[in-house]
């Protein structure tokens, strides 16, 4: 159940399979941590008792709006979608269920987003095309605020996000014939990701120096088909 085994150590072979068994040995093994801290005392026997020795949370709130609007001017239909999104989220957690911190961890996020897309619905060439314009925007804006407690390493960590996509698109398909219709299509779309770094020990000393790493990304993605309707319940494309 992940409970140390008796004594000042995990019994790596019966434990559960566990990477860091081995470090987690050799860490309760340096003189710096009490080993009257670690020993068969701290084996629970209450399913629902544990022995951490650090709070635990795991709270989490989301929510979000999203909204439709459509109307018609002449022939034409006007769509606009817009949503918003927000979470925020605390965890804590002490891995190694005993009062030594040699795994504990806390985490805090922060995350909004927003989107919008406008949509223009037509038809031309006596009602035969039929297509739809658009544009979109996405805007996204997140961070995470983490501790780490190693017993011997203690770090705090820092990382942001803020990310923008861009989009305009266009499509139309064409009835050659009461059957078969002829569809092409264009998107394209301009992203900007940008990420914040920085970790650093409790008293400030840097492990990770601040740094930001920003890119952009295009993308122009077509499309072509061909669509038969052979019965009102079958389509081939």
């Amino acid at each position: 159940n992940g409970s140390p085994a008796q004594g000042l150590a995990y019994n790596c072979p019966l434990a559960p399979p566990r990477p860091l068994c081995g470090t987690y040995n050799a860490v309760l093994g340096n003189p710096a941590v009490p080993a009257s801290l670690i020993n068969g005392q701290y084996i629970s026997t209450d399913p629902d008792a544990t022995w951490i020795g650090q709070e635990t949370r795991s709270d989490l709130d989301s929510w979000g709006l999203h909204g439709t609007i459509e109307g018609e001017v002449g022939a034409l239909t006007l769509r606009s979608f817009s949503a918003y999104r927000d979470l925020e989220a605390q965890f804590a957690r002490d891995s190694d269920n005993t009062p030594v911190p040699f795994s504990a961890t806390a985490n805090d996020y922060r995350y909004t987003q927003i989107s919008q897309e406008f949509q223009v619905l037509g038809q031309a060439v006596d009602d035969r095309l039929d297509y739809v314009l658009g544009l979109y925007f996405l805007d996204e804006d997140g961070s995470d605020r983490s501790s780490t407690n190693l017993t011997l390493v203690a770090a705090q960590n820092l990382a942001e996000i803020d990310n923008q996509s861009y989009a305009a698109f266009g499509q139309g398909t064409f009835r050659l014939t009461d059957r078969l219709s002829a569809t092409a299509g264009l998107r394209y779309t301009r992203e900007e990701k940008e990420l914040f770094l920085d970790v650093r020990r409790p008293n400030g000393a840097i492990v990770v120096p601040a740094q930001t790493v920003a890119e952009d990304f295009t993308n122009t993605s077509p499309r072509l088909g061909l669509e038969f309707q052979a019965t009102p319940d079958l389509l081939a494309y």
